[in-house]
């Protein structure tokens, strides 16, 4: 009865040690992997000239930006005078 004992209390105390084990590896590894990854922001910025106010655009890409800019910018798309606009693409955090 007595090598029992032994065996079932050397198999709880190998059992506790894999079990951490597992548990830090689990937590260092946790730390290596990012866990959010960022979504890059673009945003166009819009000024209207000194009488206009300026607009802040969000996009989800630069080709996005880069696209709505030029479609800003001209002039085609604007009713009356659209002299003095301009615009520019910036990277967001």
């Amino acid at each position: 009865m007595l090598i029992c004992r032994w065996r079932t209390h050397a198999l709880r105390f190998r059992l506790v040690y894999l079990m951490r084990r597992f548990l830090f590896v689990t937590l260092f590894a946790s730390l290596l992997i990012p866990t959010v990854a960022k979504a890059e922001t673009w945003w166009l910025l819009v000024n209207g000239g000194t009488d206009s106010p300026a607009w802040q655009i969000p996009t989800s890409s630069e080709e996005e930006c880069d696209e709505q800019k030029d479609i800003v910018r001209n002039k085609k798309n604007w009713d009356g005078d659209a002299w003095g606009i301009s615009a520019i693409c910036l990277k967001g955090k």
